[in-house]
């Protein structure tokens, strides 16, 4: 999430840095496929290289109630608050650089459908950027996208099954709007994250210069090169429901269901 000078995890240097100068005038869980490809549990961690911009540490944390997600890049790091609920993943507010941009009503970070189908969900709240002793407010549209990716090989493995997964963000403030990339993931069943877009910034505008790889860690307590298989397993799901039926005097009653997913593609 982030780098040194130009380079940087978007949303975590340019967005705040743009909306304080946009500002600056004004003083349950039962979702398979969440955990599945964005498991949150408390004490994990994974790590990321890339062979020219260094690495970083991803870590989750439960805190009242709902996930810190720290990222640590480079001489940088911030925070994001999530939390599972209905289906999927919200998101509360961001902290970083200084920063911390809180949202009055939580946005979509990701959630089921999409996971399921593809397409993208967008969500809007207003919310409030505090920057030291200066605050300001804004207006924000987060829109997540995903598409299926395939196989994709990291240096803790070769996965199967990935979805890329696309952030962007469209912020209003004193008559002001821009949209910017927040970042881009490849998930992979069992594992979550294993590749995280790094990007070049220039004013508002931010350009893919390429990926950090997840090396090492570990989710839900397990190493993550003992996660790899998982990959190739799907999430069981009915392709038949059984209906209701009526055995008559001394006869069966046959019930009829088929599913697919749990075995190795």
């Amino acid at each position: 999430m982030f780098k040194r000078q130009s380079i940087t995890h978007f949303h975590t240097r340019v967005l705040p840095a743009f909306l304080f100068l946009l500002l600056a005038t004004v003083n349950g869980r039962a979702q398979c496929l969440l955990d599945w490809y964005w498991p949150m549990n408390n004490g994990d961690y994974t790590y990321y290289s890339n062979s020219t911009y260094g690495g970083g540490e991803d870590s989750f944390s439960l805190s009242g109630g709902s996930f810190v997600l720290e990222q640590n890049f480079a001489e940088s790091s911030g925070y994001a608050n999530l939390s599972y609920s209905g289906g999927q993943v919200l998101m509360s507010e961001v902290t970083t650089l200084g920063y911390d941009i809180v949202f009055d009503n939580d946005l979509i970070f990701l959630n089921e459908t999409i996971l399921k189908n593809g397409g993208s969900v967008s969500s809007s709240s207003s919310g409030t950027l505090y920057a030291g002793w200066q605050s300001g407010t804004f207006d924000a549209t987060l829109t997540v996208s995903a598409s299926k990716t395939g196989t994709v090989t990291v240096p803790a493995g070769t996965y199967t099954n990935c979805i890329s997964i696309n952030w962007s963000l469209k912020v209003s403030a004193n008559e002001q709007s821009v949209t910017v990339p927040l970042n881009v993931f490849v998930l992979a069943p069992g594992s979550g994250v294993i590749r995280q877009g790094i990007y070049e910034a220039s004013g508002t505008t931010a350009t893919q210069v390429g990926w950090e790889d997840l090396t090492s860690g570990q989710v839900g307590g397990v190493p993550v090169a003992s996660l790899v298989h998982l990959s190739g397993l799907t999430v069981p799901a009915f392709t038949l429901q059984p209906k209701n039926t009526v055995a008559t005097n001394l006869g069966i009653a046959v019930l009829h269901a088929a599913a697919t997913g749990g075995n190795i593609q």
